[in-house]
C-alpha cells in the first residue's frame, strides 16, 4: 500500500512539472539572460528604421512572451511595435501578431525588457518566422546577443519605405516563448 502512496505522488509529481514548464521557441541569450549592451541595432530615430530577425522555431505552441535586449536609446521610453511575421520566401511576410511596447529596460543596465503577446499565435516546429520592431518615436536600441548568434535581418529605411532590404548580421538577443505557469 505504501509503494502505491509513493508511486501515486512520483507520478502526480512529474505531471505537475511539465504542465508546468515553459515552451522556448527561440534564445540566443547568454548564460543568465546576458546580452551586449554596447552595441546594437537602432530601432526608429530619425531615419525610421523598421528591422526584423529572422528565426526558426525549436518546438510547436503558443507564442505568450518576448524577452529582448530591447532598450530605451536616448533616456527616455519610446512607443514601440514588437511584431511577429510569418516567413515570405526569406523574408517577413504576414503579420501574425503585433503588440506595443512603452516600458523598457535602462541603456547600458544589462536588464532585460519583456512583452507578451495574445497567446493565441501558434508557431510552429522548424518553420521560420521574423521578430519586427519599429518604434513609433524617437529610438531604442536592439542590442546584440552575447553568444555570437548570427542570422537574416530585414529593414526598411525611411517613412516612405516599403521593400525589405535583407542582410547577413548578428542578431539581437531575443526569447520568445510560453508563459511558465
Amino acid at each position: 500500500m505504501r509503494f502505491l502512496s509513493l508511486m501515486g505522488f512520483a507520478l502526480a509529481l512529474l505531471f505537475c512539472s511539465s504542465v508546468n514548464a515553459s515552451v522556448v521557441f527561440f534564445d540566443n541569450f547568454g548564460t543568465g539572460d546576458t546580452y551586449n549592451g554596447y552595441s546594437g541595432y537602432i530601432i526608429g530615430g530619425s531615419a525610421r528604421f523598421e528591422q526584423a530577425f529572422e528565426f526558426t522555431a525549436q518546438t510547436s505552441g503558443f507564442a505568450e512572451m518576448v524577452t529582448m535586449g530591447l532598450t530605451h536609446y536616448a533616456g527616455q521610453n519610446t512607443p514601440t511595435k514588437i511584431k511577429l511575421f510569418a516567413d515570405d520566401f526569406g523574408r517577413p511576410g504576414v503579420l501574425l501578431e503585433e503588440i506595443l511596447v512603452t516600458d523598457f529596460a535602462e541603456r547600458f543596465s544589462g536588464n532585460t525588457t519583456e512583452a507578451f503577446f495574445s497567446g493565441t499565435t501558434y508557431l510552429n516546429e522548424g518553420v521560420k518566422y521574423w521578430l519586427g520592431a519599429e518604434a513609433l518615436s524617437g529610438q531604442v536600441s536592439f542590442d546584440h546577443n552575447s553568444t555570437g548568434v548570427m542570422g537574416n535581418r530585414a529593414y526598411i529605411r525611411g517613412i516612405s519605405g516599403n521593400t525589405w532590404i535583407l542582410d547577413h548580421v548578428m542578431m539581437p538577443a531575443f526569447r520568445i516563448g510560453s508563459i511558465p505557469t
